[in-house]
């Protein structure tokens, strides 16, 4: 605790985040003011060391907790109701990326009609608004009508959870608006209105001068901090090729503009107290673009890095950078807890905390290059540190890993200072007016060719490899391992294995583990799939889709393929809901699906024997519900129907499942071998 107390004081307020995240029923103010004491106590009368040190873990461990707890006070205002209809005056805080039909903002809540629904005020809100209407800029106002709606959770398994997603920036309301009405600028300008404004300008001016779609997508994101453009074509190529935060802004590219910056100014060293002016004026630089693009989390740690460095430079302290990454940690959670589950914040400290431990110890094993190229070893040893920290993480979350990531960052990485220096150029020159065609061609081919040269990378699939799924327990196992290294070869000896040999063990029963459950998992799974029905029966590392949907190509990326991904199926065969399928332990015919275990029945029709099966799915079902048992209790209703149709028969049936309102229905089964019992419908 004594070499790294900063360290401990972050890992304890982690701590008290988590603890409060999931749910643990503690007095935690109790124990903040109990720790208070005991330190008092402690340190006025010099008493135990290791009593102080464990107060101060418990004040750091209850101060994470009730931070946490005030960034979520919001949501007891809208636990009530799942939705609210009124009148809503909203203030536009950010846009946000665009679906296929709609532009979508952040807002917030400035007054509300009636008054009963003043609960609500100040609550932020995700508001979508159809394309063809005009964009909203920050801090415009407009008035709403009708329902505000809770965020949907996910209804597939494994599948991206935007509702958690918008509840981490604080965000439990959505709205959906046709039209505009009373659209307001604000009387006062403000910075975020001006910066609004002249990010709209600049792309603007970028498509009136055919920049190509390449230097528009690069430039806004790099000087602009604005990735809404980037598509997801986009981002997986450049996740393919490994260099994902080369083109996005990031701690290197903070880095590389306080470098630039730095020298700018480098004839303020010719005054008196230059240097410090120097650098006070170079971190104004920078905590105004930090602003500028957002304060992201790793712009935000970059920042807070370089500004407690030099800030202990001036004060001619030491500057470890274990005590400044800590210390970044700290102030950027107490500011904002729910970073800490923000990929972009666990990608960014994970990177910049491999780079400082491993470094040194990469340089002494990769053979030294010619001076003229000497460089390139530098960049080698903190490519690999830094992917070695975030692959942990990049493949819990995306279960991909890119083997061109050094390919990638060896060839990019040595000019990234030139790119980003070329991108501000081309902002300054669109924002003063200056056109020059030549230039504006050479900007072209530059960024076609950067292009080409990822899309070349990005098609190499023999070195990506996907669908690697990793638990938490595997993260941490990996990461332990990757953590140990430096230490079994400095020196090397035979008694330093037996960790790593450890953990490796550890790491297979885990994985053998995982795969025999899987092997041995039946399960019947009815997916939501809007406006269509999906039916999943699996056995082990197999599985049957019964299907029909309006998009194919969509349901299968956004609906099936992350629980065969995560569930690891190996082979997986498709059926329509009119075909006959016939199997040694499936049968599947006219709407009627047996395996040794259940059935499940899959019809519109009115005539149906809901007698003949365990399960009943309704399928774009448009009949009375007369005819239906009232004692019918496993019955289900997929996307298929209409909203409507739902609620009427939530009336009759309260045990019915709604997927669009419960999410997928998972129908477990036991392990069995017995083969179906021939059945014909």
């Amino acid at each position: 605790m004594k070499k790294h107390p900063l360290a401990w004081i972050l890992a304890f307020f982690i701590g008290g985040i988590v603890l409060f995240s999931y749910g643990t029923q503690i007095s935690w103010l109790i124990i903040l003011c109990f720790s208070l004491l005991l330190l008092f106590i402690l340190h006025a009368f010099r008493l135990s060391k290791f009593g102080f040190w464990c107060a101060l873990m418990a004040f750091f461990l209850a101060a994470g907790a009730l931070r946490m707890h005030h960034t979520q006070l919001w949501k007891k205002d809208i636990e009530t109701h799942d939705d609210y209809y009124g009148s809503f005056l909203v203030q536009i805080s950010q846009e946000i990326k665009p679906s296929e039909k709609y532009h979508k903002y952040e807002a917030q809540i400035i007054q509300v009609f009636p008054d009963s629904l003043e609960s609500l005020q100040n609550q932020k809100i995700l508001l979508y608004v159809i394309k063809d209407q005009p964009k909203l800029l920050n801090t415009y106002s407009t008035i709403i009508h009708g329902r505000l709606s809770r965020i949907p959770s996910a209804k597939n398994p494994y599948t991206f959870d935007y509702q958690r997603y918008m509840d981490l920036r604080g965000v439990g309301l959505q709205h959906f608006t046709d039209t505009l009405t009373q659209v307001n600028a604000p009387t006062r300008g403000s910075p975020a209105l001006a910066f609004s404004k002249y990010k709209n300008h600049i792309k603007d001016k970028m498509h009136e001068l055919e920049y190509s779609e390449s230097a528009r997508i690069f430039i806004s994101a790099l000087v602009l901090g604005d990735r809404n453009d980037m598509n997801r074509d986009w981002q997986d190529r450049l996740s393919s090729a490994g260099i994902m935060h080369l083109f996005a802004i990031s701690g290197l590219h903070i880095g590389i503009l306080f470098a630039l910056f730095m020298l700018i100014l480098y004839p303020l060293l010719y005054l008196p107290r230059g240097r410090w002016i120097r650098i006070f004026i170079a971190l104004l630089f920078i905590w105004c673009f930090a602003w500028f693009v957002g304060f992201s989390p790793s712009v935000s740690r970059a920042a807070l890095m370089i500004s407690l460095y030099y800030s202990a430079l001036a004060l001619q302290r030491p500057q470890p950078l274990f005590h400044t990454l800590a210390l970044a940690g700290i102030v950027n959670l107490f500011w904002y807890p729910n970073d800490l589950y923000h990929v972009g914040f666990q990608l960014s400290y994970a990177a910049v905390f491999f780079i400082v431990w491993l470094r040194e110890f990469m340089l002494q094993i990769i053979p030294k290059f010619p001076r003229k190229i000497k460089y390139l070893r530098d960049i080698m040893a903190v490519t690999i540190s830094a992917q070695f920290g975030v692959t942990p993480i990049s493949i819990f979350y995306f279960q991909k890993f890119t083997g061109l990531f050094l390919l990638g960052n060896m060839l990019l990485l040595p000019f990234a200072s030139i790119l980003l220096a070329i991108c501000f150029i081309t902002v300054v020159l669109l924002s003063l007016d200056i056109h020059i065609p030549y230039y504006t061609i050479a900007i072209n081919g530059l960024f076609e060719f950067i292009n080409t040269l990822i899309t070349f990378l990005a098609e190499q699939d023999r070195f990506i490899f996907r669908n690697i799924i990793w638990n938490p327990l595997q993260v941490l196992l990996v990461t332990i391992f990757l953590l140990y290294i430096p230490h079994v070869f400095k020196p090397f000896r035979w008694n330093k294995m037996f960790i790593p040999l450890s953990l490796i063990i550890a790491l297979l029963v885990n994985q053998i583990s995982v795969d025999y459950i899987n092997t041995r998992h039946q399960e019947l799974i009815i997916f939501h799939v809007y406006k269509g029905t999906a039916v999943g029966v699996r056995e082990g590392s197999d599985m049957h889709i019964i299907w029909q949907v309006e998009d194919s190509a969509k349901t299968m990326d956004f609906v099936i393929q992350p629980y065969l991904s995560h569930q690891k199926i190996r082979h997986t065969t498709y059926h329509s809901l009119y075909d006959t399928v016939r199997l040694p332990r499936l049968l599947y015919h006219q709407g009627y699906l047996k395996t040794p275990e259940t059935s499940l029945l899959i019809s519109s029709r009115k005539d149906m024997d809901i007698v003949a099966a365990d399960y009943v799915l309704l399928h774009a079902y448009r009949e009375d519900s007369a005819h239906l048992h009232a004692n019918t209790r496993n019955l289900i209703i997929d996307g298929s129907n209409y909203p409507s149709t739902v609620q009427r028969l939530k009336q009759q049936f309260p045990t019915l499942h709604s997927t669009a309102e419960q999410g997928a229905a998972r129908l477990s089964t036991i392990h069995s071998s017995a083969p179906v019992v021939a059945y014909t419908p």
